[in-house]
């Protein structure tokens, strides 16, 4: 794999006048390549530097299959899958345990007694609980109320043999979005912008459900068809156990753009309490090995995350940068579940020319 990334990027990387040294060149040359590639309709990318945007890129179109064809923007919206873990959950545990009103240590008994594991919060908060990766939640019943749901969810979840070794489970975010909706008395949604994201006023700032808050569907890059209507998903989230619980969890739902991203953890690195969290890697992501996601430049100590629909962000404190990447990977005549080969590749040459653009600069 390392080989089949190195000759893709050496392509891109060599193929533009080395003269110029101009970073968002380099990007907008591999951004091209890939949606020729019909890797994806739609990307944007977004550089934060020095508590400064150093760059954004956004090409393509919002939905393939649409006739007029809208054109991205900056401000369109991404559906930012699993990206929603970090940026709304992690941001909230972070800042209700700041105000002493969550610990760690907390077992998740004391919320649900009849999940008998001995699990902590910080365990579902880094992963270190052997619930399964993903479980099919959304045809637990057929009931409207969304009460009854999520009582079957987490009736579900109880029931699960948990014998396995620890490992990354969507479960322990819809668990801590449940969870932190019972402590603060409002939705993740509402918690989040009371709490973290006040300063996020524009119509296309973070936000779940986006149709029903009036943004156009010209306004949100695609994702995959829905399994229900048949129909392309745009504005509506691709996550079907979210979908099922009105489209508000821990683990996914939320829409942003990559500049709001790249923002927010910029103006979050400001905050000595958050920042030790983002330093710590607690909630996060990192470079493991010699074929991560991340490239081969990025600095392990780097925190970040991955998204199923193809979305991506990484903060390095050191150097107080933040990178988002997002793209509509699920919206790709080319799209199969079980083959992420092609966006790791655009992902790996993504960062690493951002990387060593940086490093000349």
């Amino acid at each position: 794999m390392r080989v089949a990334t190195f000759l893709i990027f050496s392509f891109l990387f060599f193929s533009i006048n080395a003269q110029t040294g101009e970073l968002d060149k380099k990007l907008e040359k591999i951004a091209d390549k890939f949606l020729e590639d019909n890797a994806f309709s739609a990307v944007s990318i977004s550089i934060w530097k020095n508590g400064k945007k150093d760059m954004n890129l956004s090409k393509g179109v919002a939905n393939a299959k649409d006739k007029k064809k809208a054109k991205v923007t900056s401000k369109t919206l991404f559906d930012l899958a699993s990206l929603t873990k970090p940026i709304v959950v992690g941001s909230l545990y972070f800042y209700l345990e700041k105000q002493k009103l969550l610990d760690e240590k907390w077992k998740i008994s004391k919320f649900f007694p009849e999940i008998k594991q001995k699990f902590t919060l910080a365990d579902m908060l880094n992963h270190n609980t052997c619930l399964p990766p993903w479980l099919k939640l959304c045809n637990l019943t057929n009931s409207k109320s969304l009460k009854k749901r999520r009582k079957k969810v987490v009736e579900r979840i109880a029931g699960v043999c948990c014998n396995n070794e620890p490992h990354y489970s969507d479960l322990n975010y819809i668990l801590l979005g449940f969870i932190i909706e019972e402590i603060t008395g409002k939705s993740l949604e509402k918690a989040f912008k009371d709490y973290l994201s006040k300063e996020f006023k524009s119509k296309n700032s973070f936000q779940f459900n986006p149709l029903k808050k009036g943004v156009k569907k010209s306004q949100v890059a695609a994702t995959t068809r829905s399994y229900a209507t048949k129909i392309i998903r745009q504005g509506e989230v691709e996550d079907r156990n979210c979908d099922f619980l009105g489209g508000i969890t821990g683990n996914a739902g939320l829409f942003g753009t990559a500049e709001d991203i790249a923002k927010f953890y910029t103006q979050m690195l400001k905050k000595d309490w958050y920042k030790k969290q983002i330093i710590a890697q607690n909630g996060f992501d990192k470079k493991e090995g010699e074929d991560s996601n991340y490239g081969s430049y990025a600095n392990p100590v780097c925190s970040g995350h991955l998204g199923w629909t193809g979305t991506a962000f990484l903060i390095c404190p050191k150097n107080n940068l933040v990178i988002t990447i997002l793209t509509n990977r699920t919206h790709s005549s080319k799209y199969a579940p079980g083959n992420l080969d092609q966006i790791k590749l655009f992902r790996q040459a993504i960062f690493d020319a951002i990387f060593s653009g940086l490093k000349n600069k």
